[in-house]
């Protein structure tokens, strides 16, 4: 990775769960290939037992 960025951040929080919908900036190659891409995230995180846990992640990419 040559440059990566979280941005436009949204988090709902309900009792022990989270949802943080964020945009997701970065440059850099991929197997030789160079790549700039712009997506859209959407993370799901949990506190458990006093810890904060990220339970899944899925990004779509903004055209």
């Amino acid at each position: 990775m040559k440059t990566l960025q979280r941005q436009h951040f949204d988090i709902i929080i309900e009792g022990n769960t989270a949802v943080a919908n964020t945009v997701w900036n970065g440059k850099g190659l991929y197997f030789g290939t160079p790549f700039n891409d712009s997506q859209r995230c959407s993370i799901t995180l949990i506190k458990k037992n006093g810890k904060v846990e990220i339970l899944s992640e899925h990004c779509t990419p903004v055209k």
